[in-house]
């Protein structure tokens, strides 16, 4: 059984770094889904040129919402915006699966409010960086093999249960996003 994974702390652009259009943004992301060693889903915001304009333009953010709007309909069961709800209740992300307060968030905060939110990004590439590389740091200098699996080795390390395991992975932002 492939195990569902979805993160909810995702940024990504359509331009690239040096300004040019990714033409190919979607197939890119979901042939990096593709690789990855689980039923990756993830909820995506805008990232790079895009904050910008949020910040600059007061159109900045349709247009920003459009770019994530546009994604997401092509791919709705695996990209979804996080532009399309707005809780109103406390939920709090996992960035750094590796760092000591896991073990801490796993004891004193309910394994029902924690989120896989690892801040993945679309600033290298494409060819993006495995799922799981953490926030910039190059591929090859990642502290641990990038992906799902080192993810849960973390949780139970902390001493999340395989319920736990599966709340923060997939089942708790199936109920923030309602994503099926």
């Amino acid at each position: 059984m492939t195990r569902t994974w979805i993160d909810t702390h995702i940024h990504v652009s359509d331009i690239g770094t040096d300004g040019a259009k990714r033409e190919n943004m979607l197939d890119d992301l979901l042939e990096l889904l593709d690789r990855c060693d689980a039923d990756l889903r993830l909820v995506i915001s805008c990232d790079a040129a895009y904050n910008s304009m949020v910040r600059n333009d007061p159109g900045g953010m349709l247009k920003a919402n459009s770019m994530i709007h546009d994604l997401v309909r092509q791919a709705p069961d695996r990209l979804h915006g996080s532009f399309e709800t707005y809780p109103d209740n406390f939920w709090i992300e996992i960035r750094d699966f590796h760092c000591p307060a896991l073990s801490r968030a796993i004891r004193d905060v309910p394994t029902a409010r924690l989120l896989s939110g690892t801040d993945w990004t679309t600033r290298k590439g494409p060819p993006f960086q495995t799922y799981g590389t953490m926030f910039d740091v190059p591929e090859s200098e990642n502290p641990f093999p990038p992906g799902v699996d080192s993810f849960v080795g973390f949780l139970r390390d902390a001493g999340a249960t395989e319920a736990d395991i599966d709340h923060i992975g997939s089942g708790n932002a199936r109920e923030l996003y309602r994503i099926g």
